[in-house]
């Protein structure tokens, strides 16, 4: 789905500034990803 950036002007109208297109969520790819049932991560996270 696409995404849209939209404003209201002082009259209450509705003002389409821009569109996104949709995206492929490639973080969910299998080579950008990671396998939590082949090595779980059971640490927490610490900056």
């Amino acid at each position: 789905r696409n995404i849209y950036l939209v404003h209201a002007d002082e009259e209450h109208n509705i003002i389409l500034d821009d569109t996104f297109e949709a995206v492929r969520p490639d973080w969910l790819s299998q080579d950008m990803g990671c396998n939590l049932a082949e090595t779980p991560d059971n640490t927490q996270y610490e900056p």
